[in-house]
């Protein structure tokens, strides 16, 4: 049973740092627009043409935009920025295949319509749009996160500019050799092998996502759901209105994931410790007086961890590389502490951990597997190899009337009869 109750912490754990919510959500709309569509043929299409879809569409790329844009100063994340231009780019490619815009050349008389070249290829044209897209989205989630933020902004708009020119060469040039053998032989291809690459390629996106989590708000979860969308509408054989409602979709599901990104890397950069990456002491307030998200009950026990001689190692190595010693050990307690316990920053080289359900023996048993977990690690800075161990306080609550303020005093002492006896043990008040 405990076993069990692990794995259903874990697994919570998980998805709420993947933010899972987001492809579920994803694949409920996709789910309710093919059920909308299957039970009331046209009604689709007669809906999207009375809601003036380039309108629409032009106006939801616009907002995007304006929201990526005004992001991306209090972010920092080029993932978002990019992910914005490349759906503006979308927008104005189904654009410019649905609307006739003859352009006439001076010179040489021509007439020039890439609406009238896009409906040569029907079934070529959506599908390569698709492709297209997987394409933009496997890439964006490549690139790294955070980058200079001027270069941030030079490279935003290439997905813009980039997929445009593709767009319009590739269109142009298959209509104008559409009756050869090689254009024919390239839309039967797209026509039997295009949604499979799609497939293909969603997956390694899906794939990457998982093992590239990122710390405030997982944005790659945002790119895998608008990616769901796309490759539902990669099996339409054409630009029909089914696929069209998936690219509204798409754009909503995007804007929403902007908006979330940037509320929640707001709020996370607020609570977060810059140099750990753990809550900070001002979110372990939160938590005592119990205005935190998380509550503790109960029933629960706090550790207090400190690393031992670190003013030796800030001596002998640097603060460089104290500051390194001091971010590998508070995520390895982080991770050593999961399911049950929270870490945070207490002040200097102190860590203090909250327990939710577990004490006495239990949480002494806790303690130890971290303490042991970092005297295993083989902390390197700069090919030397730096030893580390701790010493850890612990005081327990299951009922009475202890405050959580009384649990860090007893754990506290604990941590100084640890440091009085040897170091490098684990002392339970």
């Amino acid at each position: 049973m405990k076993f069990d109750a692990e794995l259903r912490e874990r697994a919570k754990t998980l998805f709420r740092e993947y933010n899972g919510w987001f492809p579920v959500a994803a694949i409920a709309l996709v789910v309710a627009v093919a059920i909308l569509d299957a039970a009331s043929p046209g009604l689709l299409g007669q809906f999207l043409s009375n809601l003036n879809y380039n309108a629409v569409s032009l106006s939801l790329a616009g907002v995007i935009l304006i929201a990526t844009i005004v992001s991306y100063p209090r972010v920092y994340k080029l993932k978002v920025l990019l992910s914005g231009f490349m759906a503006v780019s979308i927008f104005l490619m189904v654009f410019l295949a649905r609307t006739s815009f003859p352009f006439h050349s001076l010179s040489s008389g021509a007439v020039w319509d890439f609406y009238a070249s896009a409906q040569k290829l029907p079934s070529f044209t959506a599908r390569f749009l698709s492709l297209l897209f997987a394409l933009n989205l496997l890439a964006i989630m490549i690139v790294p996160s955070r980058v200079n933020y001027t270069a941030g902004r030079v490279r935003s708009v290439l997905p813009l500019i980039v997929n445009l020119l593709v767009w319009v060469l590739v269109i142009f040039s298959m209509a104008a050799f559409v009756e050869t053998q090689a254009v024919r032989g390239i839309q039967v291809f797209f026509i039997l092998y295009a949604k499979w690459i799609v497939l293909a390629i969603f997956i390694a996106t899906a794939v990457l996502s998982w093992f590239r989590i990122e710390e405030d708000h997982n944005f790659g979860a945002v790119l895998v759901s608008i990616a769901l969308v796309m490759l539902v509408a990669a099996f339409n054989p054409k630009m029909d209105a089914r696929f069209l409602a998936f690219l509204l979709l798409m754009g909503a599901l995007l804007l929403a994931g902007i908006v979330y990104h940037v509320l929640e890397s707001l709020k996370y950069g607020a609570r977060i410790d810059p140099l750990l990456k753990i809550w900070n002491r001002q979110y372990m307030g939160a938590i005592v007086s119990g205005v935190a998200e998380i509550h503790l009950g109960s029933k629960f026990s706090v550790l207090i961890s400190d690393i031992d001689h670190f003013k030796h190692v800030n001596d002998t190595y640097g603060h460089q590389a104290g500051d390194a010693v001091l971010y590998e050990v508070a995520q390895c307690i982080r991770k050593s502490a999961e399911p049950e316990g929270i870490a945070c920053r207490y002040g200097g080289e102190e860590i203090i951990i909250f327990l939710k359900n577990l004490t006495g023996k239990e949480a002494k048993e806790k303690a130890e597997a971290i303490r042991k977990a970092i005297e295993k690690m083989k902390i390197k800075y700069q090919r030397r190899r730096i030893p580390v161990t701790t010493s850890i306080g612990v005081a327990s609550k299951e009922g009475g009337a202890k405050t959580v303020e009384q649990l860090i005093q007893e754990a506290d002492k604990g941590l100084y009869e640890a440091k009085r006896t040897g170091r490098n043990k684990v002392v339970a008040s």
